[in-house]
């Protein structure tokens, strides 16, 4: 990366490092998906919260680097042992996700769900989760995530006699599991470059966005998934590995489940540019850093 990229991406971090910050305190503001560490006690969110600041000193940052290049390299190990290691984690992770699972929705619109679900399972069909008739009609916002919600709940309500809610947060702890398959999949496959691992383990397994997994009743667990599966293959694209044509559909897949993965627009147009450029090693290190920008202002943008 260029010098001049590099303010960029600093800035960018540390704006984002205040937001979580300040979110952390003011529960009740206009936050959403920044505010999570508030939920916890004051002497841990102080802590967590240090631990990220202590990140900015570079001395501290090489020393986690070098300890998560020691714990993850089982990940570019060849033969059957690591994928057995691989195939043990995703499945205790699905175990995990389950009987850890939220009691009560307390987080989003989890508590509002559930009553529509459990209304529309009780024969109200007036609200939209009761037939394919309404979510077509009235569902502007998660198509298909409402459509896959739908079918889990009446297909266990019809199999096992479970409640449509239950159905459908189990199904998201099963998609956690794929989840964690997948992103240890795409770790292990070549062309990821130590840096690049630590990024994407953090930025994903360590992020608020797995308790999504842990039974939470929202709208957005089917959308992590797919897009995690639109970023392995974006990278494929931009290692020539892959066509353009898989990010794009994947990308569409995910507008349905929900309109939010609009955010991942400019990093299509980036990818796009980039394939498109004769000298793509000097486009990526003059762009990125505004592609980062752009991103970063339309979540701002479709959040508000």
């Amino acid at each position: 990366m260029t010098s001049a990229g590099k303010p960029v991406l600093l800035v960018l971090s540390a704006a984002t490092v205040v937001l979580f910050a300040v979110a952390s305190f003011l529960p009740d503001a206009r936050l959403w998906g920044f505010n999570h560490l508030a939920f916890f006690a004051p002497p841990l969110r102080l802590a967590l919260l240090a631990l990220v600041a202590l990140c900015f000193i570079p001395a501290f940052a090489r020393l986690l680097l070098e300890g998560f290049l020691s714990a993850t390299s089982w990940l570019t190990r060849p033969g059957r042992t690591a994928t057995m290691t691989l195939v043990v984690i995703s499945i205790a992770a699905v175990a995990v996700f389950w009987f850890l699972r939220m009691g009560t929705p307390l987080l989003g619109d989890g508590h509002l769900l559930a009553k529509s679900y459990t209304a529309a399972q009780d024969g109200n069909d007036q609200l939209i989760p009761s037939n394919m008739s309404n979510i077509l009609r009235a569902e502007r916002i998660a198509i298909g995530t409402t459509i896959l919600n739908h079918w889990t709940g009446r297909l266990a309500h019809q199999l096992t006699g479970a409640s449509w809610v239950n159905g459908w947060r189990f199904l998201y702890c099963v998609l956690g599991g794929a989840f964690v398959w997948l992103l240890f999949s795409m770790l292990r496959s070549r062309g990821w470059t130590p840096m690049a691992r630590l990024w994407l383990l953090a930025l994903v397994l360590f992020s608020p966005l797995m308790e999504l997994f842990f039974g939470y009743i929202e709208n957005y667990t089917p959308l992590l998934f797919f897009l995690l599966l639109y970023v392995g293959s974006a990278v494929r694209a931009l290692q020539l590995r892959g066509s353009v044509v898989g990010p794009v559909m994947l990308l569409l897949i995910c507008v349905f489940l929900h309109v939010q993965a609009l955010v991942f627009l400019p990093s299509l147009a980036f990818l796009v540019m980039w394939r498109s450029s004769k000298q793509p090693e000097r486009f990526a290190e003059n762009r990125l850093p505004w592609v980062l920008v752009a991103v970063m202002a339309a979540g701002v943008g479709v959040a508000w």
